[in-house]
């Protein structure tokens, strides 16, 4: 058989030897190809999470966030002054328009932060503002679709949205710089 001499010098000893190609360097497995390191959070299954809303959540998503665990909603008459470590939830929400909600993030759960996976859950306009005043492990617009499961609903809750690409608005960047640097 005649394989290419990339394959020939460098894949088929491994397999003749038998030898996981795991164990080898990557310049060794593929040696033309650089391979992107893409940033993937590692999710904590023992982290729970607090949302910071700033919009209201629709009943898809409080369903969605009911589906995949127990979820509590901040209540400043009867949880007021206690740590959220001491409380049983795998969802937080706590709600940033309410002055008494603002007070118990930063009394209660600023100190504590790195014990929880904390997301801002905003509008668009806001994104800009609000992620300013704090640290947020993500900031969210729209909660992600529903999953089979819920490490998979976790993680979304981490990863960063990607935009979705728009013809009209690149077009028109596009012209505003090329129309910028002619001046």
């Amino acid at each position: 058989m005649n394989l290419p001499p990339i394959i020939g010098s460098e894949l088929l000893p491994v397999v003749e030897r038998g030898r996981n190609p795991s164990e080898l360097p990557s310049s060794a497995v593929f040696p033309s190809v650089q391979l992107a390191s893409l940033t993937v959070p590692s999710v904590s299954e023992n982290k729970r999470y607090i949302f910071c809303i700033s919009k209201d959540l629709s009943s898809d998503d409080k369903e969605n966030l009911k589906d995949n665990g127990r979820v509590l909603y901040y209540n400043h008459d009867l949880m007021s002054n206690l740590p959220p470590t001491s409380f049983d939830f795998d969802y937080l929400v706590v709600d940033l328009r309410d002055k008494n909600h603002r007070y118990f993030f930063l009394k209660e759960v600023k100190p504590i932060e790195n014990k929880f996976y904390v997301i801002l859950y905003c509008h668009k306009f806001e994104v800009e503002d609000l992620s300013n005043l704090a640290h947020y492990d993500n900031v969210l617009t729209k909660l992600p679709m529903k999953q089979a499961r819920k490490v998979d609903f976790n993680n979304l809750l981490l990863v960063e949205r990607l935009p979705k690409p728009s013809c009209f608005l690149s077009l028109a960047k596009y012209i505003f710089r090329a129309y910028s640097q002619a001046k």
